[in-house]
């Protein structure tokens, strides 16, 4: 995100204020966009980033926020894995929507705390594998991103230690 959008939903509370013209875009476009944002970071930490079979979707959007929302997904994938891991991307169409799927094998989090993850300022915000730091509001600015988008977003682990999946659901344009 930009940081005047940042700081005026931090200031205001209102996600609703941020400005943004939409327009159908292709999800793959805003994928790609999303990676190359995170190439470096991967890197890095020499993870791979494994991408299935993209359809030809076209989600109505704000395609510099959306990109922003799921490279911020993917670089907390890639924040809380480990050398050498794999991110997994999978694009599914199922009633009138595309859901994105972003997997890891990192350090995941208790299944009862999904919801947290999603708070502004959580306490369950934590430090990457590489002691890379966490600001607490990124996974609250996406789910709220992703919601003006009229989708919505949710996380799932299986535990500590298992890995993270986080789902993203849009709708397709018209």
């Amino acid at each position: 995100m930009f940081i005047k959008d940042i700081i005026q939903i931090l200031e205001t509370g209102d996600e609703h204020e941020i400005s943004h013209v939409f327009e159908a875009k292709n999800i793959a476009d805003i994928l790609s966009q999303s990676m190359d944002m995170q190439q470096l970071s991967a890197a890095r930490k020499q993870i791979k980033i494994t991408v299935h079979p993209i359809p030809t979707i076209r989600v109505k959007c704000n395609g510099r926020l959306l990109s922003q929302a799921i490279s911020n997904i993917i670089a907390n994938a890639i924040k809380f894995s480990h050398h050498d891991g794999e991110v997994i991307i999978k694009l599914h169409v199922f009633s009138g929507h595309i859901h994105v799927l972003i997997a890891d094998k990192g350090i995941g989090f208790e299944s009862g705390k999904a919801e947290l993850l999603f708070q502004k300022f959580t306490p369950e915000g934590k430090t990457g594998t590489d002691g890379e730091v966490s600001s607490g509001v990124g996974l609250y600015l996406t789910r709220k991103v992703i919601q003006n988008h009229g989708g919505m977003i949710a996380a799932f682990s299986e535990g500590k230690n298992k890995g993270a999946v986080f789902t993203i659901q849009l709708p397709i344009a018209n």
